[in-house]
């Protein structure tokens, strides 16, 4: 799917943020109001739904949420490149920035994500991760499919959702 099809006057708010935990804690406010804002953007449910149309079949199937969760991570995870942040800041972007530019790095394939689960009826969350640290240094999605949770890296390529990192020491959450 093509980037740069949403027109040059969609919002694209990027935010500067405080590095260390103060930052993970504003970073979890901004990806939350970014998410809970892009379920609601046509650009986004548009996107959500096609990517569902063309990935899954005309048949019962395509209605499993697991099948709908799964089509959506493989987009994001697989068609937005991961880029890091600049030197010695912390930014997230919108949805639809991301969109816009194709790139961005776990935060905002993570809102990203969010946005598209959320604009098709999922609950989701953001779980950032301390790996063999204090301080959380990534973030992925979850979302709840019945009664449990189902994490969904972006960043890492060929996981599929269900897959979680090894040597997680600290986890925050916040819920879109």
């Amino acid at each position: 799917m093509p980037f740069g099809y949403l027109p040059a006057s969609v919002p694209h708010t990027l935010q500067g943020l405080a590095p260390g935990a103060a930052g993970v804690n504003q970073t979890l406010k901004a990806m939350v109001k970014f998410a809970r804002a892009g379920q609601h953007s046509m650009p986004v449910i548009s996107l959500a739904r096609a990517i569902i149309h063309k990935a899954l079949p005309m048949n019962g199937s395509a209605r499993a949420p697991g099948a709908q969760m799964t089509a959506l991570q493989h987009f994001v995870r697989d068609c937005v490149r991961y880029v890091r942040d600049p030197v010695g800041r912390e930014m997230v972007q919108t949805p639809e920035r991301t969109l816009q530019i194709g790139t961005g790095d776990c935060d905002d394939k993570a809102v990203l994500l969010a946005s598209l689960l959320g604009s098709v009826g999922f609950v989701t969350r953001f779980a950032a991760l301390g790996i063999r640290s204090d301080l959380p240094t990534h973030v992925l999605v979850e979302t709840r499919i019945g009664t449990r949770w189902v994490p969904c890296e972006t960043i890492v390529a060929g996981v599929e959702p269900g897959w979680y990192p090894a040597n997680v020491t600290r986890r925050m959450v916040a819920y879109v």
